[in-house]
């Protein structure tokens, strides 16, 4: 069976997570978050 990245996949390699983390703990620092973390925060305002 082939295996297919869907396009959102393909659109989210080209932001490197770990420097995703990188900054968001630089410009963020000292605010809660409350469930979601930064990435799947980013991740759902990007589908949007």
């Amino acid at each position: 069976m082939a295996h297919c990245n869907t396009v959102l996949a393909q659109l989210l390699k080209w932001v490197p997570r770990h420097e995703f983390e990188t900054l968001a703990k630089r410009h963020h620092s000292g605010r809660s978050f409350r469930v979601a973390s930064r990435w799947a925060q980013f991740v759902g305002l990007f589908m949007a």
